[in-house]
């Protein structure tokens, strides 16, 4: 007593002379000097260290206080002032910095009490194997079973009976490090310690038990426990006891994570005594674990684990070594973690988890989700909705799937349970594309001998289902599975609406492919959509099943309606209740039974028109000079002052038969028209009523609609657009102004006003031609489907040196080619003899488009003429060629469809003639000859 009354009264002398002696210009270095010295002198002496504290607080010189007896101590070689310094620094709050302190203190001297005392700050750390080796052989000494017994409870993570003598404090913060809180706060209740057995439950996520200490205890007095029971259980008092002060912040934070107000409270400002994360990342990386292990114990020491500072390392750390974070990992990566989990157990580390959440945050809604999924509580997932309703949330109910679903009022608290269990559809079913390539049910289609096609109808909507996915699967009537190999959405088809019920992504980046040989994964549709043998898997199979004959011939007919085998693998079926069966594919269905007589549509009759007489007025040739422009059209434009408005001589509309539709029309004041059932008719004069109607064509399907429209343009060696499969109209001017037509289908007819005449043309196959005309004695010449020769009318073949031809035209013994090759237009001549190749005039080509069809051949008297950027007079001699029609404005003229309308020459009674040219984007142009 004496010795420590003399050390105070001393250090208040020194201290009250240093008063005096440093003035306020002076450094502080001097009176740290002072104090350090008399700490180094007596060392151990708790009343100078005391004082000594004191000082440094007031002056706000903690830090360099502990920094300066720490370097005396090195210097000096002093292990007691380096334990000084530690205990200077552990009194501070500042772990992290006393533990090199002891470290270097055992270097200079061994000794019990340093090692004790750094062993515990290791175990605070949560780093139980160095403590071990801190303690080493002290740890077989009796002794020391405190500590022996706190590196076994954190290396283990089993609650151990513990001997009663072990401070409770310490006991209960390694039980809280090795997450054995509920044991250990039973073990504390069971010993009238009520208060901590509570602190232990909450920070375990405990609910059922609090509730059960509530009712055998009392509540603690400690603030901050109160709140966090309130928050746990949702409760705002028990027992008429108010577990926070009504208002402020603290009703706000509660309201928050209760779904009645919106979240608040931000990110947790970071202790700048804390030290960073960041450095544990690199060490990794040098392959320095022990190093970087180290390091985080510190971290964790330093109180590191309340705070949101460090994010993304904290997030890998949680990825590569989770058992390093322990208790202090994310809430965001626990819930990643609690995805996959099955067990009711796991609901406490959910709660644990979101009470070190912001209140009302995105993260604390998923944790209570996970916490209601998990203990099957309703109420959980409620509270859930209440804060962030409409967020994601995700579960992973197979290794490597994470399946992720809206939060939503009606979210089941399983959402695997949630799926439909689909009836497997029929045998061959076509259930959707993979890839390109169709999907189907396992096992062939059995069908009964006798079936016969009743009825068939067009259905757009009965063609290939189109989609951004790759993969598109038909697990049932309302729902499909949509996506690829690194995500599936299973989407629900509700009056005409689609929305996406859940979502399955790989969990992370080393996890398999959901996707495996063009299909699901095996584990997804057996475990998550209920296939229950292997046997009920779809497949992918590009070949369809076979039919029988009726079937197949039905199939024949509907691809070659739409010019496609390729879309013959994509046919489908379904048997009905009455048991018919209805067959799909390229946008047909058809009615099959073996019961009753088809019906199919029947062409109908339609009476014959007596055409009108008029007057012809022959053309003529075209004048040496250029033509006299009249005015334009243009569709939905207004004429302009250089395009003004001209009349039109186009004829009305023609009238069809009831039920049929147009497929294609020809000609200008006579007209031919084929419907889709293969009715030809007949208009003469710009007559809105046919003259006649012939049933010419036998359609690929019998009835209406037999026939589809032309397709788009294409040019492939072979032309499907010009197989019989496609009726197609040329128009045969002669030279005293009338139209003789030509009908190109399986056969091919000469069409007048008198009727139709079917011709040959000798040794060559007619079935498919790329183009034909007739010269001035009737006499059919036609180039070949792939556009390689020309049939004359003695049915010789002549060679044509380039590909791409689509027009031919006669004039007496001149006879025209025009054709494109890869953007490319080209003019052949035939003189009766050979077909070569001529220079054509200037032409526009289309080299980005190279199918389009930029120019078009026609006649005017015995000339023929050249519609392509502007009107041309072509003759045998390239050199000849002459322009009628001035060249457009630069920039105005772009070819925009796939055949351009030759040019229409009307003569007049005056001996003049009109001439009607339509132009790209709607504009019909009206010439004439000069006067």
């Amino acid at each position: 007593m004496k010795r420590l009354l003399l050390s105070a009264t001393l250090l208040a002398t020194l201290l009250l002379g240093l008063g005096t002696v440093v003035t306020a210009q002076e450094s502080e270095s001097s009176g740290l000097r002072v104090i350090v010295d008399l700490i180094a002198s007596a060392a151990d002496d708790e009343a100078i260290l005391d004082s000594a504290m004191r000082w440094a607080r007031d002056g706000g010189v903690v830090l360099e206080l502990i920094e300066a007896v720490a370097l005396r101590g090195s210097e000096s070689s002093s292990a007691p002032l380096l334990d000084c310094a530690a205990r200077l620094a552990l009194e501070e709050g500042l772990p992290a910095t006393a533990v090199p302190l002891l470290e270097r203190s055992l270097q200079v001297a061994d000794q019990t009490s340093t090692r004790t005392s750094l062993a515990r700050l290791w175990l605070r750390g949560d780093h139980p194997e160095a403590a071990k080796q801190v303690l080493g052989k002290l740890l077989e000494d009796r002794s020391h079973s405190q500590l022996q017994f706190g590196i076994e409870l954190l290396q283990s993570h089993r609650w151990i009976a513990p001997d009663d003598r072990i401070d409770r404090q310490e006991l209960a913060a390694w039980a809280r490090l090795s997450q054995t809180t509920e044991e250990a706060s039973q073990w504390f209740h069971d010993r009238g310690e009520d208060a901590l057995a509570i602190e232990l439950a909450i920070a375990g996520g405990h609910a059922s038990l609090v509730h059960i200490l509530l009712g055998e205890g009392t509540l603690p007095e400690d603030a901050d426990l109160r709140r966090r029971i309130a928050r746990m259980l949702g409760i705002r008092e028990y027992e008429g006891v108010a577990l926070f002060t009504g208002g402020g912040e603290e009703e706000a934070r509660w309201n928050a994570s209760m779904g009645i107000e919106q979240w608040i409270i931000g990110t947790p400002f970071r202790d700048p005594a804390l030290p960073s994360l960041m450095p544990v990342l690199a060490l990794l990386e040098a392959g320095e674990s022990a190093t970087a292990r180290r390091h985080v114990a510190l971290w964790r020491l330093a109180g590191g684990g309340p705070t949101l500072e460090d994010y993304s390392t904290r997030r890998i750390l949680d990825a590569k070594h989770p058992e390093w974070l322990g208790i202090d990992q994310l809430p965001d990566d626990v819930e990643e973690q609690l995805r996959g989990s099955r067990s009711v157990a796991d609901t406490s580390r959910a709660i644990a988890a979101l009470l070190r959440t912001p209140p009302g945050s995105p993260t604390e809604a998923r944790l209570w989700y996970q916490a209601g999924r998990l203990s099957k509580q309703q109420q959980l997932v409620d509270r859930a909705v209440r804060i962030a309703d409409g967020i994601v949330v995700a579960t992973e109910p197979i290794p490597g799937v994470t399946v992720q679903q809206f939060l939503t009022a009606s979210l089941p608290l399983d959402i695997v349970e949630s799926i439909p269990h689909f009836e497997p559809m029929g045998p061959g079913r076509l259930l959707g594309v993979s890839w390109g390539q169709p999907i189907r049910s396992p096992a062939p289609l059995v069908v009964e001998d006798g079936i016969q096609l009743k009825r068939w109808s067009i259905d757009s909507s009965a063609d290939v289902e189109e989609s951004s996915a790759p993969l598109r699967l038909r697990l049932g009537r309302h729902h499909l599975l949509i996506g690829d190999h690194s995500r599936l959405d299973l989407v629900v088809e509700e009056d005409a609406r689609s929305r996406t019920v859940l979502s399955m992504v790989p969990t992370d980046a080393s996890s398999p492919p959901l996707v495996k040989d063009g299909l699901p994964a095996t584990e997804i549709l057996t475990r998550l959509f209920h296939f229950e043998t292997d046997e009920q898997l779809p497949r992918i199979a590009s070949t369809p099943p076979r039919f029988v004959e009726p079937i197949e011939a039905f199939i024949d007919a509907s691809v070659k309606r739409k010019r496609s085998e390729d879309l013959r693998q994509w046919v489908d079926f379904q048997r009905h209740d009455d048991g018919s069966l209805w067959v799909t594919v390229a946008g047909v269905v058809g009615e099959f039974s073996s019961r009753g007589t088809a019906e199919i549509s029947r062409i109908p009759e339609y009476p014959a028109v007596t055409p009108p007489t008029l007057a012809n007025h022959p053309p003529g040739d075209p004048p040496d000079v250029e033509l006299e422009f009249l005015g334009s059209r243009t569709h939905g434009v207004l004429p302009t002052a250089s395009r003004p408005l001209a009349q039109g001589i186009t004829g009305p509309v023609p009238l069809l038969p009831d039920g049929e539709r147009l497929l294609s029309i020809c000609g200008d004041d006579d007209r031919v028209v084929v419907t889709d059932s293969g009715l030809v008719g007949y208009f003469s004069g710009g007559s809105a009523r046919a003259s006649w109607w012939l049933p010419l064509l036998d359609p690929p399907l019998a009835g209406v609609g037999g026939f589809a429209a032309l397709p788009q343009a294409t040019h492939r060696l072979q032309f499907p657009w010009s197989d019989e499969a496609t009726p197609r109209l040329v128009a045969v001017p002669s030279a005293d102004g009338t139209t003789r037509f030509l009908l190109l289908a399986g056969a091919i007819h000469r069409i007048d006003s008198g009727g139709a005449e079917q011709i040959t043309s000798a040794g060559a196959e007619t079935r498919q031609s790329s183009c034909a005309t007739l010269d001035d004695e009737g006499q059919l010449l036609l180039v070949t489907g792939d556009g390689s020769q020309l049939i004359d009318g003695a049915g010789a073949f002549h060679s044509i040196a380039r590909p791409g031809a689509y027009q031919i035209i006669c004039s007496g013994h001149n006879t025209f080619i025009l054709g494109q090759q890869e953007g490319s237009t080209w003019l052949a001549h035939f003189d009766g003899e050979e077909v070569r190749e001529v220079s054509p005039p200037p032409l526009p080509d289309e080299r980005d488009r190279p199918h389009l069809r930029v120019a078009s051949l026609g006649r005017w008297g015995q000339q023929i003429v050249l519609l392509a950027d502007r009107l041309w007079c072509l003759k045998s001699s390239p050199s000849q060629h002459f322009a009628l029609t001035p060249p457009p404005v630069e920039g105005v003229y772009r070819p925009v469809h796939w055949v351009q309308t030759a040019a229409r020459i009307h003569g007049q009674p005056d001996g003049s003639a009109h001439i009607q040219l339509d132009r790209p984007w709607g504009v019909t142009e009206l010439w004439r000859t000069p006067r």
